[in-house]
């Protein structure tokens, strides 16, 4: 008889498994905003690659500036390293900012469809649903 050790290769538990029809909503829903989603991941690959760029600097600052003595490496290297530091975190907050703006242009084309979607419905839907029922979606569950 064979214990069970939890799930086998290549078994997904099933609260990880993607829908499909979900996901393609999802990107469609970026689809209006495919540029700043793409300048928004080359922010974030900017910013990962100058966050790397310290530690090379370092070692070059360790291995040829203060091993060697060479005053003109440690200025160069020193202000090199300042500058990648400084490049790196504003290019954090500059994706960190577009992913909010996109977000909440999501969440507004959400809202607006939402809002064309109710402008369809019967006057039953609206004298069977109460009013704060509707807002409560408007707001809240978009978000």
């Amino acid at each position: 008889m064979r214990r069970s050790l939890g799930p086998a290769i290549g078994d997904e538990p099933e609260e990880m498994k993607i829908d499909k029809g979900i996901l393609k909503r999802i990107l469609r829903l970026f689809a209006p905003h495919k540029r700043q989603v793409f300048l928004t991941l080359a922010a974030v690959v900017v910013g990962v690659a100058l966050g790397l760029l310290p530690a090379f600097f370092i070692q070059i600052l360790v291995d040829e500036g203060l091993q060697k003595r060479r005053m003109d490496v440690l200025m160069q290297y020193s202000l090199m390293t300042l500058f990648a530091v400084l490049a790196g975190a504003a290019v954090t907050l500059l994706y960190g900012y577009w992913s909010v703006v996109i977000g909440q242009k999501i969440m507004c084309d959400m809202r607006a469809n939402l809002f064309h979607h109710l402008q369809r419905m019967s006057l039953r839907f609206f004298t069977a649903t109460r009013t704060g029922e509707i807002q409560s979606r408007l707001l809240s569950d978009v978000a």
